[in-house]
């Protein structure tokens, strides 16, 4: 082997550090280039002009964002809600089971409280893990096994004998499907553009809640009167629960296509792993363009399978940006008053002076389930109007000189706003519905309060989740998994100090000072729609500027980069030894 093959092993070394700069600066360019589509939306529409950063440029004439006709998008929605429907169904529908397990198991209320509790903890955290597996390596694998773990974990507490089996399962059966909602907002994002994302990202994140308002009432059909009779009915709830996502993996492992941009970009691009390719694929390869690819619509393209990385802390960074967590926090506040709400209607209405039966409250339940249903239509559809009004509006006041040539658009504000009225609504409501449960007032009041809630939670979950999508388009489900890590921390907490503060301070008392806390919260929300904007502009600079700095220090100060043992053991096999002497001082400082 010749001198000049020693130093292409040590050249080629030597650029891997330089690579992994390049790449960062790559993201860093990504980001201030959305951030700027974002605060300039006139520029999307605009065929004449491109949008240049430094050494990044968009073409005037992109290619669709996705090959999905418009059914074909509703269709993946539908499969999205039909996933998350099993991930939000799976807390709630424990509530009117609680007192069959309490004697099944010999416990407490609040002991069996412990595995809702569980439940939350894992939702919270789980897809912290694996939405960043979602961004690296697919969409469709991570949510195919999740379904799959659900089943399985579902089977089990089933035919649960004892208390620990029911504690260990219930966390794991939250860790497994909990993915599931983060991934869908990032499916969401994949195959529409800025201008329709709040109805496709609202119109999923909405309707994958269905199963937090529905699932007292499934359960509480289940468990009919005459099956009540029975010793155990609360395990026909997670028969259900085993059949239903059973069914559903079946039918995602054929017809749910993978989105990921940095795999297929807008799907033209032939995934390559066998576990990203739908079987549905066979059938759909003339519409997606797999012979011609638009090979620019990928999102920094994997090298060789090694260019992606995966990140496991990125929801927890998101998090600390303040534009994210404070405009984030009220929303998880409306999803935990929303949680305890749902438990209270179960906990209390069986108990004197109504003692209801199990029908009865199945029945109650019904209102605020078609009240959520009914608010994530509706926000779907007002968060894109709302949207587009808010451009129009902001260009027509620069083209007047109202707003000088350089000012920008103001993304967090358009979102944010239209949530405000319903936070406001949500507190007015939750208050009047612990004051009827504790006062007893008629039953109709408290039905309407708690529909009332459960519209205005679903209406303000539906336009976060639109909001993170906007913020962070090539992190969606990160950024999702941020949301849903505070709403579900939030809602573990409260279901477990629900019992305590009930006998301290009533029902009524509770209702109100955890009311009162989404009230701060809604107050709080103007500090980001103020300077959320200004923040993240600010941030991406300042890693721009430090990533460029690294680059170039890479460039102009050449650090010694050494053989490995293995190439210089290669080397030396076939080295005269007049050219062994060059990797001599390799080994010298290998040794070193």
């Amino acid at each position: 082997m010749s001198n000049s093959q020693v130093f292409d092993i040590v050249d080629k070394n030597n650029t891997l550090e330089q690579q992994q700069d390049m790449q960062d600066l790559q993201h860093d360019l990504q980001d201030l280039q959305d951030l700027q589509q974002a605060q300039h939306p006139q520029l999307q529409n605009d065929d004449e002009q491109s949008v240049q950063l430094t050494n990044y440029s968009v073409p005037s004439s992109p290619p669709p964002s996705s090959l999905l006709t418009n059914p074909q998008k509703w269709a993946t929605v539908f499969l999205l809600v039909a996933d998350g429907f099993w991930s939000s169904l799976g807390g709630p529908i424990l509530f009117p089971c609680m007192k069959y397990l309490e004697k099944y198991l010999h416990k407490t209320e609040t002991e069996i409280n412990i595995s809702v509790l569980l439940y939350f903890i894992a939702q919270g955290l789980s897809p912290s893990i694996f939405a960043n597996l979602s961004d690296v390596y697919g969409r469709r694998p991570v949510i195919v096994q999740a379904l799959l773990l659900y089943t399985v974990f579902s089977v089990g507490i089933a035919n649960l004998k004892n208390y620990a089996t029911l504690m260990v399962l219930r966390f794991f059966q939250g860790c497994a499907i909990s993915s599931c909602i983060p991934i869908n907002s990032g499916v969401a994002s994949d195959i529409s553009d800025k201008a329709t994302r709040g109805l496709f990202t609202g119109a999923t994140a909405g309707l994958t809640l269905i199963g937090q308002a529905l699932g007292p009432l499934i359960a509480c059909l289940i468990i009919n009167d005459d099956f009540q009779n029975a010793a155990e009915p609360w395990r026909a709830v997670f028969y259900f629960l085993t059949i239903g996502a059973g069914i559903t993996f079946l039918t995602h492992s054929f017809f749910l296509v993978e989105t990921n941009k940095k795999i297929v970009g807008n799907l033209s691009i032939k995934p390559k792993k066998w576990y990203n390719r739908a079987p549905v694929l066979m059938f759909m390869k003339k519409q997606l363009k797999f012979d011609n690819p638009d090979t620019e619509t990928l999102v920094v393209p994997p090298k060789n399978g090694k260019g992606a990385k995966i990140d496991f802390t990125s929801p927890f960074k998101i998090c600390c940006h303040p534009e994210v967590f404070l405009t984030l926090l009220p929303g998880g506040l409306q999803f935990a008053l929303w949680t305890i709400n749902l438990n209270t209607i179960a906990s209390s209405l069986s108990e004197a002076p109504y003692n209801y039966s199990i029908k009865k409250i199945g029945l109650i339940y019904l209102a605020p389930g078609l009240s959520g249903i009914l608010g994530s239509i509706i926000t779907g559809r007002f968060i894109d109007f709302m949207y587009k009004k808010s451009i129009r509006s902001f260009n027509m006041k620069k083209e007047k000189g109202l707003l000088p040539p350089n000012a920008d658009f103001n993304l967090i504000r358009a979102r944010v706003i239209i949530s405000m009225p319903q936070n406001f609504l949500s507190v007015v409501a939750y208050i009047l519905f612990g004051w009827s449960v504790t006062k007893h007032w008629p039953v109709p009041v408290t039905v309407v309060m708690s529909s009332l809630g459960s519209y205005a939670s679903m209406a303000t979950l539906a336009t976060s989740s639109a909001l993170l999508v906007d913020l962070y388009p090539t992190q969606a489900s990160s950024a999702t998994a941020s949301y849903n890590m505070i709403r579900c921390l939030l809602a573990a907490l409260f279901t477990g100090v629900l019992d305590l503060m009930n006998k301290k301070i009533t029902i009524g008392g509770t209702f109100t000072l955890l009311s009162a806390l989404v009230l701060v919260g809604n107050f709080v929300m103007f500090i980001p729609m103020k300077y959320g904007m200004q923040w993240k502009k600010d941030r991406l600079l300042k890693n721009l500027k430090r990533d460029e700095a690294n680059l170039r220090k890479e460039e102009m100060t050449p650090t010694p980069t050494y053989c490995s043992e293995k190439d210089v053991r290669s080397l030396h096999e076939d080295t005269p030894s007049s050219e062994t002497e060059i990797c001599s001082e390799e080994d010298e400082y290998i040794k070193k």
